[in-house]
């Protein structure tokens, strides 16, 4: 038996059914039959049984608004502590497709690590990154590897860092180990073989 007050019902049997079929909980039931979110349900209850209401959505929903647990994630690195050549790549990559140009990383190996798309068409895009730092300002190497074989063996052997020659790329793109980046083309630097990236370059800083 259901004790307290005797029911005085402000609403019909349909109402009750349509109430308990938008409803999330008991609360949203007695808003709309006309009562409080805090009155005592004991009878909209007792009247939603007997006619045999399916109220088991409320439950379902009330789940629903549980905010979920994260479990055990399979990424626990933090950032990196110095910019890696993968990394200029990516932020080469992500600066282009931002602005609408589409990137292409050639197959074989070759002088330039991008193809971009320009409104002046193609253009090969060479990455470079920058931790080096002497006096707070980044000093950027701009040479490629070369196999020079009468060249006299060291600790590199017959490998020898050469500026690029004209024709190979258009732009280098540098990213600093400060996170700034710049695109640089390749006839502003011509011949040097490492570049400081001072006031001098501030117009090409992206």
């Amino acid at each position: 038996m259901f004790s307290g007050m005797p029911n005085h019902r402000t609403y019909t049997d349909q109402q009750l059914r349509d109430a308990v079929a938008s409803a999330a909980c008991w609360g949203d039931v007695l808003e709309s039959v006309g009562k409080t979110r805090k009155a005592d349900n004991t009878w909209v209850r007792r009247r939603a049984e007997q006619l045999g209401l399916d109220t088991s959505h409320f439950a379902a929903r009330r789940g629903s608004m549980i905010p979920a647990v994260r479990g055990d994630m399979p990424f626990k690195g933090g950032p990196p502590h110095r910019v890696q050549g993968r990394l200029g790549t990516s932020a080469a990559i992500q600066w282009f497709l931002e602005r609408g140009y589409m990137v292409s990383m050639p197959i074989e190996p070759t002088a330039y690590d991008l193809v971009v798309e320009s409104d002046d068409g193609l253009q090969r895009v060479q990455v470079k990154t920058t931790e080096y730092q002497k006096n707070g300002i980044y000093y950027a190497t701009i040479t490629w590897t070369q196999y020079v074989a009468d060249a006299q063996s060291n600790a590199h052997g017959r490998y020898r860092h050469a500026p690029y020659a004209d024709g190979t790329i258009d732009y280098f793109f540098i990213v600093a180990g400060d996170g700034k980046r710049y695109l640089i083309p390749q006839s502003v630097v011509r011949g040097l073989k490492q570049i400081g990236l001072t006031r001098k370059y501030r117009a090409f800083e992206v």
